[in-house]
């Protein structure tokens, strides 16, 4: 990874420091640029050139697919996490007395479409937390009985940033006929996401958190096999096989994850989407993941100097790119509000203050961070 050439493509770099890829990230310059070849296009040559577009959505499932070791035939584009999510938990045949599991704090978009389904008769059971910050998977299993039909968690928790033993979970989950659903947007773009791997059947995720994409698109990965099972929620003319037939309508639905994408896509997003795929690619997946696993070791050591308790899990397998940390000195707030008077970003989460640095991220910015906090809370 040659990081300077990296760093070119961050324009804002000049004027303040940037640790909220948990977040909404900013915008590389490639990304941008795609999205404005989009824009330059339409308007210069109307839709004349739509089979283009065509092609970029035809990009973007590839690409997906190398990302998370799947088919393109499993991957529907939808506008953002919630609604991949949503399209599963709303897309099954429940029955009053059936169970999900999740975690007690999942962020809301893995929370709300299975709560919703109380109104349908499915309890809806909370693994808890534990005080230092992981959800083990006995947490999880020992919720489970022979009612449950589906086991929802995110690979990495936003505000923790523990990654869940989502293997033996998957595998747990597969030999028992139960639907293993992921939410990998705090994961992809960060860390290596294989589907395969961690046996789910369904992962929903977006890209203007750590794969440094546009918002107001997403996607959502559904396993070939249990396809059939999920019915379409949102029907319309991209759903069927023979979208151009009118008058003659036949209700037949596409063969592939796109059944579930029932209208006109977000072409600009797209671009970037696709930009952003390739972006990440280029670097590699495993370099991403190890600077990220590098920086965030060496973050929470020099935190831990500094008198500060770091809540993120970090033993072998539960690290991720967020650190969520506090002082018993001083509030959260007083710290989020001091970096930001030095033009250094993080957010407070749950009462903890939350950085999530990536690749292109540097010590030298690091330890401007460092030295804020010192100033803080001594």
């Amino acid at each position: 990874m040659n990081a300077d050439h990296i760093r070119a493509y961050f324009p804002y770099l000049d004027r303040f420091i940037f640790f909220n890829h948990a977040g909404v990230s900013p915008m590389p310059s490639p990304v941008a640029d795609a999205m404005r070849s989009l824009i330059e296009n339409v308007e210069h040559n109307a839709s004349t050139e739509d089979e283009k577009w065509a092609q970029r959505e035809t990009d973007l499932r590839r690409s997906l697919a190398t990302l998370l070791n799947c088919e393109p035939c499993e991957i529907a584009i939808t506008k953002n996490t919630s609604e991949g999510l949503s399209y599963i938990a709303n897309g099954l045949n429940w029955k009053p007395g059936d169970n999900v599991v999740i975690s007690n704090v999942e962020f809301p978009a893995n929370a709300y479409p299975w709560l919703a389904l109380e109104r349908k008769g499915v309890e809806v059971r909370l693994a808890p937390e534990l005080e230092d910050g992981r959800i083990p998977l006995e947490q999880i299993v020992k919720l489970v009985d022979d009612k449950t039909r589906l086991v929802a968690l995110s690979l990495v928790q936003y505000a923790s940033g523990f990654r869940v033993p989502a293997e033996e979970l998957g595998e747990f989950c597969r030999r028992r006929g139960i639907l293993f659903v992921l939410d990998v947007f705090q994961a992809v773009g960060a860390l290596h996401v294989d589907v395969r791997k961690l046996r789910a059947d369904a992962a929903a995720g977006a890209f203007h958190k750590w794969l440094l994409g546009p918002e107001g698109i997403g996607f959502l990965f559904i396993r070939k096999e249990i396809m059939n099972s999920i019915d379409i929620v949102e029907w319309g003319w991209k759903s069927v096989v023979t979208p151009y037939t009118s008058p003659i309508y036949r209700l037949e639905p596409k063969p592939d994850a796109s059944r579930y994408e029932c209208g006109t896509l977000n072409t600009c997003g797209i671009y970037g989407a696709v930009a952003a795929v390739e972006l990440y690619l280029g670097v590699g997946v495993d370099t991403v993941e190890q600077r990220l696993i590098e920086l965030t070791d060496w973050l929470c050591g020099e935190l831990k100097n500094l008198g500060c308790k770091v809540f993120s899990p970090r033993g072998a397998g539960e690290k991720s790119g967020i650190v969520s940390f506090y002082h018993p000195d001083s509030s959260a707030s007083d710290i989020v509000r001091a970096l930001k008077s030095e033009r250094i970003i993080v957010v407070k989460r749950a009462g903890r203050v939350r950085i999530s640095p990536h690749y292109y991220n540097t010590q030298d910015e690091l330890k401007r961070l460092f030295d804020v906090v010192h100033k803080c809370t001594h």
